[in-house]
């Protein structure tokens, strides 16, 4: 599901207001078919983009997009300018426009392979991007910070859905401990569990493992 534009720049701002904190130049995140699902993660799945892409987001200024003329309409949806090249040497052109020099730039890179949930990477990019004067450093704080915290309103759901599953376990074990003498069966009492999901409207893509 794509994300909606004002949630991308929340996520943006949230991302902004880490590495002002944390004296960190910018953001930029980069992807080649598929090796880097936080970009998407971040922006929401865009289908057949065959070419290297980046974006670009300073602690301080407006994101750009740097991608493939090929790509161009690709992502003219999420309200975010974008900067084309054809070349590879366009491409790197581009970046070193854009990146500090002797700043301090975090990308989907783990020093010492600490965290390879957060290494998405590749080492020739690194090389690259290196070359081009910058410090490249962690981005995991700055994802987690940017992008997996809840708001209020989202802690309140978490919170009645936790009440919610709480009283429908105790209520499974009575169901369960009534019906002993029944041959009740495990679908039964999975039955009886997704009914009451659906009588407090949880939602949930996969039924009760009982």
């Amino acid at each position: 599901m794509l994300q909606n534009e004002n949630s991308i720049f929340e996520m943006i701002s949230q991302a902004q207001e880490y590495m002002q904190e944390n004296e960190i130049d910018g953001w930029l995140l980069y992807d080649y078919r598929g090796m880097n699902p936080i970009l998407w993660d971040a922006i929401g799945y865009i289908s057949n983009v065959t070419r290297p892409c980046w974006l670009w987001i300073p602690a301080n200024s407006d994101p750009k997009f740097i991608v493939s003329f090929v790509d161009q309409n690709r992502f003219e949806h999420l309200g975010i300018k974008t900067e084309f090249w054809v070349s590879r040497e366009q491409m790197i052109d581009s970046l070193k426009s854009h990146l500090p020099q002797h700043g301090k730039v975090a990308m989907e890179y783990s020093p010492m392979g600490v965290l390879p949930r957060v290494a998405k990477i590749d080492g020739g990019t690194l090389e690259l991007v290196r070359s081009l004067g910058v410090e490249v450093v962690t981005s995991a704080n700055l994802i987690q910070y940017a992008t997996q915290r809840w708001s209020d309103k989202e802690l309140d759901s978490h919170l009645k859905a936790s009440e919610i599953l709480t009283t429908t376990v105790k209520e499974a074990f009575n169901f369960i401990s009534e019906n002993l003498d029944t041959n009740l069966t495990e679908f039964e009492v999975a039955e009886f569990i997704r009914n009451r999901f659906t009588e407090s409207n949880l939602i949930t893509p996969d039924g009760p493992v009982v």
